[in-house]
């Protein structure tokens, strides 16, 4: 009914509800009077991060650092839940409990069933399959990607020729030499900004503050978009080229990124031009356009 996990955190996979409510009864509660008097340590007893419980409605709930992970239901399904904690760590643990391959791509947990990959971000319910060792899916919401409309992205391009010519004509000018950060120091202080202030408009991947960098993002936009007013474009120029290297000392600028941080800075501003693309049940896609989702969300398109 059980089987061990390579790891050492105590806990051994269980095969079904049948070994869920086997397991739940034998752990002896924790004594005493501490916070922990009364719980079930799933694994080691002295990791109580690691919990195991069961409902009144007869459910069987496995919990990893208080958020409730893997749910045996009597039925004999199991629910899969992150609770929005993506990490190794729920990876593992989900391993551990299970015995199924569980791991992190596209920062989201994927599960390995039927030689598939399934994603946990949104709850996932499994169900045994007549031979012992196999799942298999029974609910899940389908896995959706992003593309780029090229038509529309094509228009927005067109809005910013002008600069973008400007910006390719300041990058083969300076060829190989180097972009000093005293430079971009200089040219923010023209307008009052500072390297440490909040003239970043990149955009990354794990950020969800989102609401004030697209503020800045817009205004940045609507300089590109006009005709260069007091060396706006130059100063905009310096920002694309240390975007994302806001740390360094001096960096080189290479066309190919710099113009897609230009891009970038088109779809962050204009979220509409995403569109979703279903991805086939089972198979692995990256989504190349993730770290654009808080800002549609916050279009609300």
């Amino acid at each position: 009914m059980y089987g061990r996990n390579r790891r050492n955190s105590g806990i051994r996979y269980m095969l079904n509800y049948a070994a869920a409510v086997d397991w739940h009864d034998k752990i002896e509660p924790i004594r005493g009077k501490g916070v922990n008097a009364g719980l079930r340590p799933l694994g080691h007893r002295n990791r109580m991060q690691f919990q195991i419980r069961k409902t009144p409605e007869g459910d069987v709930v496995c919990q990893c650092w208080k958020t409730d992970v893997v749910t045996f239901h009597p039925d004999n399904t199991v629910s899969i839940k992150t609770g929005g904690w993506d990490s190794q760590t729920t990876a593992h643990f989900i391993s551990d409990v299970l015995g199924i391959g569980a791991v992190i791509a596209d920062r989201d947990v994927q599960l390995l069933v039927n030689n598939g990959y399934y994603r946990v971000k949104t709850g996932i319910k499994l169900q045994r399959k007549a031979a012992v060792y196999e799942y298999e899916v029974v609910e899940h919401v389908p896995h959706v990607t992003h593309s780029i409309n090229r038509k529309m992205m094509g228009e927005l391009r067109k809005k910013v020729k002008g600069f973008r010519t400007y910006l390719s004509g300041v990058i083969k000018l300076r060829g190989d030499t180097w972009f000093d950060r005293d430079e971009l120091d200089a040219a923010l202080a023209g307008i009052g900004q500072t390297a440490r202030g909040n003239w970043d408009v990149a955009v990354y991947q794990w950020r969800q503050d989102v609401k004030d960098i697209s503020m800045r993002q817009h205004a940045m936009l609507a300089a590109l978009m006009e005709d260069d007013k007091d060396g706006s474009w130059y100063r905009c120029a310096l920002m694309l080229i240390f975007n994302g290297n806001g740390w360094a000392g001096r960096v080189r600028a290479n066309y190919q990124y710099v113009m897609q941080h230009l891009d970038d800075l088109l779809i962050a501003t204009h979220p509409e031009v995403l569109q979703a693309v279903r991805v086939d049940d089972g198979k692995y896609s990256r989504d190349r356009y993730k770290k654009f989702l808080p800002y549609k969300e916050l279009a609300n398109v």
